[in-house]
């Protein structure tokens, strides 16, 4: 979902969040204490024995080469990393897991009224983003103030992503006078 308007050069866009699903598939099915602060998968991804899956710091690096990728961008794990050998003997599975777990549905109903007026109503330019992933309950972040990463359940709640978004959106913009 993209909105924008033909004098507008601000694009506010929602898109499934892909390369962190990937990396909380991982994340849950192999270290599930790593990235302490991001829900689990929503369903629940079984967890699989024991195996070397690197440091607290290798996945806050990983979670950082994400956070500044291409949206909606799958991002291996650093070359060399014990990460990346977990990411390539997985890496068919956790395709499957995140192509089975779009939120393309969730995404297509929201429709705010409101944006296309105020798109209209002020200026700015590049792109607010919002990528959605299916981890437990209603939770967000925002990456920058042009990325927002949040829950399939926070991206259903209306209210709470009007809120979000204009929030971020009115912070983008500047008044036509």
């Amino acid at each position: 979902m993209q909105h924008s308007t033909g004098r507008m050069r601000l694009a506010v866009s929602a898109t499934d969040g892909s390369g962190f699903a990937g990396a909380l598939y991982l994340r849950d099915r192999f270290a599930p204490t790593a990235l302490p602060g991001i829900p689990a998968l929503d369903p629940p991804v079984p967890p699989a024995r024991e195996v070397e899956t690197g440091t607290e710091a290798d996945w806050d690096a990983w979670w950082a080469l994400i956070s500044v990728a291409e949206i909606g961008r799958v991002v291996p794990p650093p070359e060399g990393s014990v990460l990346a050998g977990l990411y390539e003997a997985h890496e068919d599975d956790l395709i499957r897991w995140v192509a089975g777990h779009e939120s393309d549905e969730v995404i297509g109903s929201y429709l705010p009224q409101w944006l296309p007026p105020v798109l209209e109503a002020g200026s700015g330019q590049g792109a607010h983003s919002t990528e959605v992933i299916p981890v437990l309950g209603t939770w967000w972040t925002s990456l920058t103030p042009r990325r927002l990463l949040v829950s399939t359940t926070a991206f259903a709640d209306t209210k709470l992503m009007d809120r979000l978004w204009r929030e971020r959106i009115d912070a983008l913009l500047t008044p036509v006078p």
